[in-house]
C-alpha cells in the first residue's frame, strides 16, 4: 500500500470511530442533541475531504 493509501485508510477509520461516537451520543441523548450533531459534521467534513483527493 502506498503511502496516500495510508493516507485514506486512517481517515476511513477517524469517520468509523467519529459514527460510533455519534450512534452512542444519539442513543443516549436523542437525534437531536448537539454532540450528535456535531460529530454529524464533523463526518461529513472529513468524508468531503476524503472525496476530493
Amino acid at each position: 500500500m502506498n503511502n496516500l493509501g495510508v493516507i485514506e485508510s486512517h481517515k476511513e477509520e477517524d469517520i468509523e470511530q467519529l459514527r460510533t461516537k455519534m450512534v452512542d451520543a444519539a442513543s443516549t441523548y436523542g437525534m437531536e442533541h448537539p454532540l450528535v450533531l456535531y460529530y454529524s459534521r464533523q463526518i461529513d467534513r472529513k468524508h468531503t475531504a476524503l472525496l476530493k483527493k
